[in-house]
């Protein structure tokens, strides 16, 4: 029974030695593979075609180093900002030049805020887990009503005519607030 067991033993270990040494094998690239794709690298890295661009820093301004910004939008001169974290999310009113924040509202506790845009004259502001979101007016950052979705809330904007909302993975969903319905997902 021993010779057996040792002779099992020691084919096992023949046969798994061979598997291994073909696996090996096959995932080392032969060297003629090795040299055309460092041309291909070398193509691309070279091709002139490629726009480059650089950047200028031409201004920076004050802003609150405890605001966790995830939602920004720019419009008529100020600067609309979703912050998020548990017990401290807000939306606020900023004066961009200074960091000077003119109106702030606190989110509920239990609310972790996310993406903000500005449509048809109102704030929307997601929640991230909560799904939740919440409309504001514009001037007075009340809120005017809130909505409810199924998915993770991350990212809001439009594109002049719908709101597109992201989950943070590869959905885009395009809700009707003001009707209340879910036009298309994609």
């Amino acid at each position: 029974m021993s010779y057996n067991k040792s002779n099992f033993i020691c084919r096992f270990l023949s046969i798994s030695s061979i598997v291994l040494i073909c696996f090996i094998s096959g995932c080392v690239p032969a060297e003629s593979d090795i040299d055309s794709s460092k041309s291909k690298v070398r193509k691309y890295a070279t091709d002139s075609s490629a726009v480059k661009y650089s950047y200028k820093i031409i201004n920076t301004f004050p802003h609150d180093p405890g605001a966790f910004t995830q939602g920004l939008v720019w419009d008529e001169g100020v600067l609309f900002e979703g912050t998020g974290l548990y017990g401290k999310s807000s939306l606020r009113k900023t004066k961009l030049e200074s960091g000077e924040v003119l109106k702030r509202v606190k989110l509920p506790d239990r609310f972790f805020g996310e993406g903000v845009t500005i449509f048809r004259n109102r704030i929307i502001q997601l929640s991230w887990r909560s799904n939740i979101g919440f409309v504001y007016d514009k001037n007075t950052l009340n809120v005017v009503r809130t909505f409810r979705y199924d998915q993770e809330g991350w990212g809001i904007t439009h594109d002049g005519d719908k709101l597109i909302m992201s989950d943070g993975i590869a959905n885009l969903y395009f809700p009707d607030l003001f009707k209340c319905t879910w036009i298309q997902k994609i």
